[in-house]
């Protein structure tokens, strides 16, 4: 099933658009023990997110939607012109066999119309 997040450009758009998780974590506190630790979101550095390298603003984003979609519609029309090209090559070919089998027939009749000819010759020589 597909699902937003399933989507190419979710995190991107999510990110670009301010859907941001907090940078800093919340204040920690330990609660026990004669030595009072606290530790603020200040004093914390959260781990480094390996993240992908996305687009720096919306605008970036949409230009690299919009060339992916290009990509796709010339990976399209590349298939469509094969596949045009397949079915002329198939079509020709098939010419070409008919043509062929014609000649084969032709040759096929005018042997067989000579051998009778010769045939009926002989036959009459002997006759």
């Amino acid at each position: 099933m597909s699902t937003a997040e399933s989507w190419k450009w979710c995190s991107a758009v999510d990110e670009a658009i301010g859907g941001r998780p907090p940078i800093s974590p919340p204040a920690l506190v330990a609660s026990c023990g004669p030595d009072l630790a606290v530790a603020t979101s200040s004093s914390v550095r959260p781990e480094p997110r390996r993240v992908p390298k996305r687009p720096k603003d919306l605008e970036d984003l949409i230009r690299e939607m919009e060339v992916e979609r290009e990509r796709k519609a010339a990976e399209r029309e590349e298939r469509r012109w094969r596949e045009m090209e397949k079915k002329d090559r198939r079509e020709r070919e098939r010419q070409a066999r008919e043509e062929r089998r014609a000649r084969e027939s032709e040759d096929r009749w005018c042997r067989e119309t000579s051998d009778k000819e010769e045939k009926s010759e002989g036959d009459k020589r002997k006759g």
